[in-house]
């Protein structure tokens, strides 16, 4: 399980949830330590609300940003999914 503090972003905590079962935020309540302990206890993840609110609001913004391309942008983005290569539009 890992600490995360306010300077913890959701792409840290992505990364770091490849090697961890659970994240609470530094001021966390008995109440959350105990639960985060008997969901991992349980095979499950677990990743306190304050940090999952962050992850929220953090996926919000990259979906505004999404939005907000321009057609040439969302066309560039859709091939690079489909996996072509910038070279093989050359």
């Amino acid at each position: 399980m890992i600490l995360a503090d306010n300077k913890t972003t959701a792409v840290n905590c992505m990364e770091m949830l490849q090697e961890v079962d659970g994240i609470i935020h530094e001021d966390f309540s008995d109440d959350i330590l105990i639960q985060a302990v008997e969901e991992i206890s349980n095979g499950m993840a677990f990743i306190c609300p304050r940090v999952a609110s962050s992850f929220k609001n953090y996926f919000q913004h990259q979906k505004n940003r999404i939005n907000n391309l321009s057609e040439k942008e969302l066309e560039v983005v859709k091939l690079l999914v489909k996996g072509d290569r910038y070279r093989d539009w050359e």
